[in-house]
């Protein structure tokens, strides 16, 4: 999808993803843990086209997730878009997520 998006775009720098999790959506176990599990560990990030360690659930910011949906705040995590996107696509800035808790 992320390499779709820039298809359509005339010139993409950085890439943004957001993910907006439902707190009362069904989740299975294992994804639960491993959720739990990476608050607050190191990821590895390309800024600048160099790797830098940044700390997840940090460097919040709003996401507007469009109309009915509004905007949230979300903070980066590590979802595998952060390890894989930069590899391959070379412009992924960051991956966030958050609740479903209104801005």
């Amino acid at each position: 999808m992320a390499l779709q998006v820039t298809q359509l775009m005339d010139q993409t720098d950085e890439l943004n993803i957001s993910l907006r999790l439902g707190l009362g959506d069904q989740h299975g176990q294992a994804a639960i843990e491993w959720t739990v599990d990476q608050i607050h560990t190191d990821l590895e990030v390309i800024e600048q086209g160099r790797p830098v360690t940044q700390r997840s659930f940090t460097d919040g910011i709003v996401a507007d997730f469009g109309v009915g949906v509004d905007r949230h705040r979300a903070y980066r995590f590590p979802f595998s878009d952060q390890q894989t996107l930069p590899r391959t696509l070379i412009f992924l800035q960051s991956a966030h997520a958050c609740a479903s808790i209104r801005v």
